[in-house]
């Protein structure tokens, strides 16, 4: 059985993409930050780790770099 649950999350998103079967969703935050969160087979969310999250969490390879998102893309083995 599935369920929704609301998440309490402060960050505003201006974009998301979705994978789809692949089953991961990448999003631009407004300050040009990017999000992951879903399944991450090989890593695939850019965490630095290959665990699943649930819910959104900061790539933080762009904040890191001083680098800004302005457009984003899930695809079925690639963001």
């Amino acid at each position: 059985v599935k369920t929704w649950t609301e998440l309490k999350f402060s960050t505003k998103f201006l974009q998301i993409s979705c994978s789809g079967e692949s089953g991961f969703t990448v999003a631009i935050a407004e300050n040009g930050s990017g999000w992951s969160w879903g399944k991450n087979s090989h890593g695939r969310l850019g965490l630095g780790h290959d665990d699943d999250c649930h819910t959104p969490q900061e790539i933080k390879f762009f904040a890191e770099n001083q680098e800004f998102l302005v457009q984003i893309e899930a695809g079925s083995e690639h963001a």
